[in-house]
């Protein structure tokens, strides 16, 4: 079964894929460029009265993408997936999934050909089942690809390649380890959050005659907190001026009651859009909030 246009492709090799080709008038290289940065991709991906939103897109093997599509209705319709493969600029193997068919997860292989300073690019899509391939098949999504190869040649042959971005250097995890936070008496605040809070005390060291480092670690946390008086040397900070630091809790009712039973003013549980907060503040006025997070709300 094919069917086609003047330009695209779309076949079924099997009960369970989808085969779409299209061939670019364009080095793969830039054809690769153009499927790979963030700040190319809002102007072809998806139908022409949408407008594209990269959310993330982390391309490497195990990085997350995220593009949000918005109707001119204002109607909003996420896809994200994760990374498997990137070769540049021959394959990308990737994942796909539709926010409103949630667990429903397609493994999509691309892969550029170059012939005579055009490109084909080929999209296998592999779904786990045939129910799950006609789905899609009937959901438009043919008309949606077509859209989207389109506008994809016209950005190509708009002859203003030298203005295009160049592909982001992926970035390496970082794992934020210290926050300081400046407070106008080191000892009265490490005795609050050791006693009052139950963080654990990792280092209280006198580095010099004006530095000393006390670093302190909520409980389940791997960052920790440094206290910054005025005589450590750690912030130029006032005290009291850090506002709105966040530990996440699974229980936010034991949570509060615990820290309220050793001591600490807390505030009341509030809940705004499903997410709720108990917020405190420590002897300087330095603001921290409990803060529970629905599952059905995380990515």
């Amino acid at each position: 079964m094919a069917t086609a246009n003047a330009t695209t492709n779309v076949t079924l090799p099997s009960d369970r894929e989808i085969l779409i080709t299209r061939v670019f008038d364009a080095p793969r290289e830039l054809v690769f460029k153009a499927c790979t940065d963030p700040d190319l991709i809002p102007r072809w991906w998806g139908p022409r009265a949408f407008t594209t939103t990269v959310e993330k897109m982390d391309l490497r093997p195990g990085g997350k993408w995220r593009f949000l599509n918005r109707a001119p209705d204002g109607n909003e319709y996420g896809f994200e997936g994760e990374y498997r493969e990137v070769v540049p600029p021959e394959r990308i193997v990737d994942t796909f999934e539709f926010d409103g068919v949630p667990g429903k997860v397609q493994v999509q292989t691309a892969t550029f050909t170059e012939r005579d300073g055009k490109t084909e690019l080929t999209i296998r899509v592999v779904f786990d089942s045939k129910e799950d391939r006609d789905g899609m098949l009937h959901s438009g999504m043919e008309v949606g690809m077509r859209e989207s190869h389109d506008r994809l040649a016209e950005l190509l042959s708009d002859g203003r390649v030298g203005e295009w971005s160049t592909p982001r250097t992926p970035v390496p995890d970082m794992k934020l380890e210290l926050v300081p936070l400046p407070v106008s008496d080191v000892d009265r605040a490490k005795a609050f959050y050791v006693e009052n809070c139950g963080f654990k005390l990792e280092v209280d060291v006198r580095i010099s005659d004006t530095m000393r480092v006390v670093q302190l670690t909520p409980p389940g946390s791997k960052c920790t907190i440094v206290l910054a008086g005025k005589s450590t040397g750690v912030t130029d900070m006032q005290p009291g001026s850090v506002k709105g630091l966040h530990l996440v809790v699974q229980d936010i009712d034991a949570a509060r009651e615990a820290l309220s039973l050793r001591g600490v003013a807390v505030g009341d549980v509030e809940d705004i859009g499903g997410v709720k907060y108990v917020w405190f503040d420590d002897p300087d006025g330095n603001q921290w909030g409990l803060q529970y997070f629905p599952a059905n709300l995380r990515r």
